[in-house]
């Protein structure tokens, strides 16, 4: 195992699932990795937020729709998850978990 030093570190940008499997895969050669996230937890697209906030709905002058969340426009805070409460999926869990990791009983497979 080496030791931490500063050439060991590395950014990962995110703690969704990608920045939770970059994390992962940088331990496991040896670097120090720290992650940066904009929201209140990991999860990134999958964090459930029971309160996103309003969304704005505007249409141009063809009638095409532009949807925003007012939080979309500062970039210190995040844009709402696409997750909602009753949001079931087309795929089972067991191929949406990471190897080694099970999801907590409370999810259905």
């Amino acid at each position: 195992m080496r030791i931490p030093n500063d050439k060991n570190k590395v950014l990962i940008v995110g703690a969704g699932s990608s920045g939770i499997a970059a994390i992962k895969e940088a331990l496991e050669v040896g670097l120090d990795p720290i992650a940066y996230e904009a929201s209140s937890g990991v999860g990134g697209a999958w964090r459930y937020n029971e309160d996103p906030g309003d969304c704005q709905v505007r249409f141009d002058k063809q009638g095409w729709a532009t949807f925003a969340s007012p939080s979309e426009s500062n970039s210190l805070v995040p844009p709402p998850s696409p997750m909602y409460d009753s949001l079931k999926t087309n795929v089972p869990t067991s191929l949406m978990r990471y190897r080694g990791s099970q999801f907590p009983p409370q999810v259905v497979n």
